[in-house]
């Protein structure tokens, strides 16, 4: 079954099993307990779709994008969603249960009070996990031992839940913006989008990383040669605020 494109189709109380839906087009589809257990969904696109009281179990979804979302899927249980893209997506009380989301985009998204835990809270299974401009309140991420892992981005951070009750501080300045998680150590930092438009994110490391970063040129980030002097200056600047912060 791989290749279908479902057009405006409502699919209730039905449950795909241990199929092969590669490469798949869903698009303006809604379901009532339409299940995926056992699938292959890698590289497939679902656009404008609205589900209710669904499930995804064990499924292969590699590669994928959701977009659009009206209403998200009840439980994610134990799914491969590496290099997948969530945007403009409502996933309000969603469990992502113990699912490999490395390298995963959510962008525009909203995640409040929705869960992100694993059975296995050692494995990598959020490295490079992405949230860019989402909501996130009372989105747990108690599971993620190193925050580290992720990658935040003008989302509501400070009102998400952390195993250390992490605490942050976001800095906007005249060329750069900054994000720091003060308990963890960790820096997200970027340009202005109007500065650097073509990069979604740079920079995450932490505070002694970013200094390195600044005195070496920026060998990671890779700035355009212009705006080197001035975010120099300006991060200098923030490395030594943001370090008394951390000491209090």
């Amino acid at each position: 079954m791989d290749g279908i494109r479902w057009e405006d189709v409502s699919i209730d109380n039905f449950s795909f099993e241990e199929c092969s839906l590669k490469n798949n087009h869903f698009n303006k589809c809604s379901g009532n307990g339409l299940d995926f257990k056992s699938c292959d969904l890698s590289h497939s696109i679902f656009n404008d779709l609205n589900v209710s009281d669904n499930y995804i179990i064990d499924c292969k979804i590699k590669a994928a994008k959701f977009i659009g979302m009206v209403k998200g899927f009840s439980h994610v249980i134990g799914c491969n969603f590496t290099e997948t893209i969530l945007e403009n997506c409502i996933l309000d009380e969603v469990c992502f249960h113990s699912c490999n989301l490395s390298e995963a985009k959510f962008r525009h998204c909203s995640l409040n009070e929705s869960h992100f835990i694993h059975i296995d809270s050692m494995s990598s299974w959020a490295t490079n996990l992405s949230f860019l401009e989402c909501n996130l309140m009372k989105c747990s991420f108690k599971d993620i031992n190193r925050i580290s892992d992720l990658y935040f981005w003008k989302s509501n951070v400070w009102d998400a839940e952390f195993e250390n009750d992490e605490e942050f501080v976001e800095v906007v300045n005249k060329y750069s913006r900054v994000l720091y998680a003060i308990n963890s150590d960790v820096v997200w930092w970027k340009p202005l989008d109007h500065y650097h438009p073509d990069k979604e994110y740079i920079f995450k490391g932490s505070l002694a990383e970013l200094d390195d970063e600044v005195d070496r040129g920026f060998p990671v980030s890779k700035l355009y040669p212009h705006l080197e002097v001035f975010i120099s200056n300006e991060l200098d600047n923030l490395s030594s605020y943001l370090k008394q912060l951390r000491s209090f």
